[in-house]
């Protein structure tokens, strides 16, 4: 028998179109989903998670070494009016090249303060291969963090 997914990623390869040529999907299982969403993430989580994945856009040469860029991360604001440990996108440089669920769906899932499907990550804008290895990468950084704090 086969144990149940915790995130299943659709269409990691370029397609034969020229713009977003290099978008696939994350599909996320709603329990942990929800877990996450009812778990406030610490300032020091926080800023440890950006600092990684600023790295990661860096190595990838998507950003200067010493340039500044935007927080990669962004998480859903819980119906508690807390930062959540979900994610609602990550973003990397480009022309607004992210992945993430949509705004009006972390806006339902804060109001109802429970998630009743696997969210999935959609892509935005991704047009060159170091933007996906780069969000993928982002991606895969946060959910093995908040597997572990979620593990306890």
């Amino acid at each position: 028998m086969l144990e149940r997914f915790k995130y299943r990623i659709e269409g990691f390869s370029p397609s034969d179109t020229d713009l977003g040529a290099y978008g696939f999907s994350v599909e996320l299982d709603k329990d942990l989903a929800n877990r996450a969403l009812k778990t406030e993430i610490t300032e020091t989580g926080y800023k440890n998670l950006q600092t990684i994945a600023e790295e990661v856009i860096k190595r990838v040469g998507l950003a200067k070494k010493d340039e500044r860029i935007r927080e990669p991360y962004k998480f859903v604001i819980n119906n508690q009016g807390k930062t959540s440990l979900l994610l609602q996108f990550c973003d990397v440089p480009g022309n607004a090249c992210d992945l993430g669920i949509s705004g009006i769906e972390a806006g339902d899932f804060a109001q109802k303060g429970i998630i009743e499907r696997n969210p999935v990550y959609n892509p935005h804008n991704v047009d060159h291969s170091r933007q996906a290895y780069a969000l993928l990468s982002s991606w895969l950084i946060w959910f093995k963090c908040i597997e572990a704090v979620l593990s306890d």
